[in-house]
This record gives C-alpha cells, sequence and structure tokens, in this order.
C-alpha cells in the first residue's frame, strides 16, 4: 500500500511543475490521465473519483497532514485572486453560519406539522 500523503504530494508537485499527467479541468477538478482519477476540490470538500464512481472523501483524509495538502492542491488550480478572496471571507462566513444556526434554535419554529398553521409574518391579500 502507497501512504496517501506521498500521493498527494506527488499530485501537488506534478501540479506545480505543469506535468502533462495531470489535466486541471477548472478550479476544482483534476484528472489524472494515467490512473483516470478525478480529484473534485471543491472549497469545503474533496472527493476521489474514478468513471464516475466514488473512490473516497473527506472523511477519508482526516490525517492532519493530508487535508492541508489538499488544500495547498486546490490552491494550485484556482486564480491567486480568487483564493485570497475565500481566505478573506472565510471567516465572516463561518460567523454568518454559525450566528444563523444559534438564531434557529433561539426563536425554533418547526419546519413540519400535523396540522395546518396560518401564514406567520405573511400579508393580507387585497385584490
Amino acid at each position: 500500500m502507497l501512504k496517501i500523503e506521498s500521493i498527494l504530494e506527488y499530485i501537488r508537485d506534478a501540479i506545480m511543475a505543469e506535468s502533462d499527467r495531470f489535466q486541471v479541468i477548472d478550479d476544482e477538478q483534476i484528472l489524472d490521465v494515467d490512473t483516470g482519477v478525478k480529484l473534485h476540490v471543491y472549497d469545503d470538500w474533496f472527493k476521489v473519483t474514478r468513471d464516475d464512481e466514488v473512490v473516497a472523501t473527506m472523511r477519508d483524509f482526516d490525517t492532519g497532514i493530508e487535508q492541508p495538502l489538499i488544500w495547498e492542491i486546490k490552491s494550485l488550480i484556482t486564480d491567486s485572486k480568487v483564493m485570497e478572496k475565500k481566505k478573506e471571507d472565510y471567516m465572516p462566513m463561518i460567523k454568518e453560519r454559525r450566528k444563523e444556526l444559534s438564531e434557529l434554535f433561539e426563536s425554533p419554529m418547526p419546519i413540519e406539522s400535523h396540522r395546518v398553521v396560518v401564514e406567520s409574518d405573511a400579508e393580507d391579500y387585497t385584490g
């Protein structure tokens, strides 16, 4: 068995060297033309596929070393200005998501009910 860390390092280094083996499809996908493996490197998710079959997902790369390598690969295939903007927006986005989650529990409103509920925060129909 090969060390996954070394595979990711190889991919990173090959992309940096602009190797023909790795075809950068767009800022989220890389195709290894030798193996047919496709890396899908999204902003907050990562998966590996071959022939549209999922081989591995982000959960499979949780050693603490591998995820930073994946982020390095993402940085190499995404425009540097776009990456800088993503880094800049990351903490405000996380804070907003946490706030939204907190508010859902602060003022709970059930989304399913077994009875008809009058529309809240709705306007009267005037014709």
